[in-house]
């Protein structure tokens, strides 16, 4: 080895201080080479530029395999002394050997960091010896030990040095004159003297290192862990925290998002598709559902056929449900009247409505959508009184019956199920009102419980005496579904399109029905405007468009939901915290992991192989440990969202965990990667 004119500059804030001033040094000899010299003259930091780690001015040539004995313990402290030469080599006879004769072999079993000093250093200096290096550097190896550990160490250095090279870092002159081969002196950063005492043969390159297989790596990592169980149990704590963290965020903000995207949707009609007519009159009023009563330049082609509905609505597995109760219909049992323009009886006032025909054929229909009657008001026989509680409850309980189609059961439900029989789905702003008249307190009370739902219809038998009818339909509720509608008040049907028992004690022949208007419910996050092209393109009305509903003839437009942007930050903020706990944790063992992850890279080692596969053992562990957890956890938060009538906010789902737990695994090692630094 030759070091050739090695310069080493430090440069401190206030100045630069030369530590080394131009060594060339020729070191090709076998024997015990002690470099001396007082504090602060560089003989360490000659040592550690030798040894390859700091960066330094000149050439160093042909390098043979060492090993270096710090005065620091580059041991694995937690680890016993078996296990710290066994990463060295797997020959048993020669540990034991080495064991016997540096009197450690009682200690064998005993964790590093329980040992004296001494003890420390001897088994520092039997890794060295089973390494079988070229040379071996020293840094005051005899420091902080008694006067027989010096001497047997020294000995043991004296043996060796006939076969390796050995240079030795020293203040102790006496110990130098004893057992060196030759001597360098060294004051400021320079050499002032260089003797050689005993000639000694050509030093050899040394035993590499092998590369450590896959196998010895995942043995390491194993020990790793379990030679430090309180610290392995803290990792493993803390990543299934964090896991169970990320995992509850996601989890939480994906279904309060789904759950307030669909309950917006339905509140501000987004996924409501209706038919709208091209002209309206400016004398007829609004109704509930946001429609005028009279149309302009409708004729009875503009009417909706009932089977072209159900027709529609099959052709279209995105329509979730339809009403079409809320109209008048008619019959069409001739093509005389097809060209003639929409117009009413001549009883519902003609000089409203201009001139009528006799020839359009009426039959039984819908003055207007149903109400909810109270319990309280069924006693009432009377026809005047029925008429005046009609028009009273009409102004503030009127209801809009919809057929859910298509086989969809996804509604989310409070409490309750979907129906199988003649019950209904009641959405929240009917349980309230339901709630309101029967004096109920929560919806879970509400199950089981008959709703009355009064019509008021024409029944004519298609003649132009009509007769009024008032018909209480008493139905029984199901569930209480999580959504509203700012509107109207929603009644739903399992029945199929046009079978619900409303529509039935109407209609007589459904096939012969003929609708003002129609408006169809659609799966929120639909293409909504593609729905309604389709479905405009498909009835072809002349003067009648099909088209997404935006709250027109309601005097106002409705602001559309955006995301929980609050429940984010929270999240964000919590694997903040967590995140810099961790990042803490692992800085206060940074030392000690740069100066392991060293110890595996001089044998043989690879120090990011090792990391990972430690950490995929516990973040397997983790991953566990958080599922574990999420039980429970999962229960306690949807039965606060059941107690404020929300869906399940916590629904346990094993591919997100593992994307979660891949993440955590992944920052765990990048982190560790970047603190104990290559």
């Amino acid at each position: 080895m030759k070091l050739t004119d090695i310069r080493k500059t430090y440069h401190n804030r206030n100045n630069d201080v030369q530590a080394l001033k131009g060594i060339t040094l020729d070191l090709s000899s076998n024997g015990i080479t002690v470099i001396l010299g007082p504090s602060g003259c560089g003989k360490t930091t000659l040592m550690n530029i030798i040894a390859g780690r700091s960066d330094y001015e000149g050439t160093i040539e042909n390098v043979p395999e060492f090993d270096y004995l710090t005065q620091e313990f580059n041991l694995f402290e937690d680890m016993t002394v078996l296990d710290n030469l066994l990463l060295v080599s797997d020959d048993r006879d020669d540990i034991d050997h080495y064991l016997n004769e540096f009197s450690l072999e009682e200690q064998k079993n005993r964790k590093v960091k329980k040992l004296s000093n001494g003890q420390k250093k001897r088994v520092q200096f039997i890794r060295a010896l089973l390494h079988q290096p070229g040379l071996l550097l020293c840094d005051e190896p005899t420091a902080a030990l008694d006067h027989d550990n010096t001497e047997l160490l020294m000995e043991e250095l004296k043996k060796l040095s006939d076969h390796i090279q050995i240079i030795l870092v020293t203040h102790d002159i006496l110990l130098s004159k004893q057992y060196a081969d030759r001597i360098i002196t060294m004051e400021q950063g320079i050499v002032v003297k260089d003797e050689i005492i005993n000639e000694k043969p050509k030093s050899h390159a040394g035993n590499r290192m092998e590369k450590r297989s896959l196998k010895d790596t995942f043995m390491l990592a194993i020990k790793h862990m379990t030679s430090r169980i309180p610290h392995t149990c803290g990792q493993i704590l803390l990543s299934a925290v964090c896991i169970f963290s990320l995992f509850s965020f996601c989890n939480l903000y994906g279904n309060v998002s789904k759950q307030s995207d669909y309950s917006e949707t339905f509140a501000n009609g987004e996924n409501m598709i209706v038919s709208v007519p091209q002209q309206t009159t400016g004398a007829a009023g609004e109704t509930l559902s946001g429609y005028r009563v009279k149309y302009n330049g409708m004729t009875t082609e503009d009417l909706f056929a009932c089977d072209d509905i159900i027709q529609a609505v099959n052709d279209n597995p995105d329509i979730i449900a339809v009403e079409m109760f809320n109209s008048s219909q008619y019959v069409s049992d001739t093509d005389a009247y097809m060209d003639l323009e929409y117009q009413r009886m001549k009883q519902f006032d003609a000089k409203a409505y201009g001139p009528v025909s006799d020839e359009i054929p009426f039959a039984d229909h819908p003055m207007d959508s149903p109400v909810l009657i109270p319990s309280d008001s069924l006693s009432v026989t009377d026809a005047g009184e029925r008429t005046y509680l009609y028009t009273e409850l009409a102004k503030t309980s009127r209801i809009q019956v919809f057929d859910l189609t298509n086989g969809y059961r996804d509604l989310p439900l409070i409490c309750g199920s979907i129906p199988e029989d003649d019950s209904v789905i009641i959405d929240q702003n009917t349980a309230n009102l339901y709630m309101k008249n029967e004096g109920y307190d929560s919806y879970e009370q509400l199950i089981g419980k008959t709703m009355v739902l009064g019509t008021r219809y024409y029944r004519n038998q298609y003649d132009t005496s009509a007769q009024q009818v008032y018909e209480p339909i008493k139905v029984k509720i199901a569930a209480v579904a999580g959504i509203h509608n700012d509107i109207i008040h929603m009644v739903f049907f399992n029945h199929g399109v046009g079978e619900n028992p409303l529509f039935d004690a109407v209609v007589q022949d459904q096939h012969e029905v003929r609708l003002d208007y129609v408006r169809f419910i659609v799966k929120p996050g639909s293409d909504y405007s593609a729905i309604a092209q389709s479905l405009d393109a498909f009835f072809h009305k002349p003067n009648v468009d099909i088209t997404v509903y935006q709250g027109k003839g309601l005097g106002q437009e409705h602001a559309f939901y955006q995301s929980p942007s609050g429940l984010m930050i929270y999240g964000v903020i919590v694997i903040v915290i967590i995140t810099c706990m961790y990042v803490i944790s692992e800085l206060f063992y940074r030392k000690r992991m740069v100066k392991e992850k060293n110890i595996l890279h001089v044998y043989g080692y690879s120090p990011l192989l090792e990391t990972i596969l430690r950490t995929c053992m516990i973040t397997i562990l983790s991953c566990i440990l958080a599922s574990v957890i999420a039980g429970p956890a999962g229960n306690l938060i949807n039965t606060f969202a059941s107690q404020h009538y929300y869906q399940a906010f916590m629904t346990f789902s094993f591919p997100l965990l593992l994307i979660v737990s891949f993440c955590t695994g992944v920052f765990m090692i990048v982190l560790e990667r970047i603190i104990a630094g290559r």
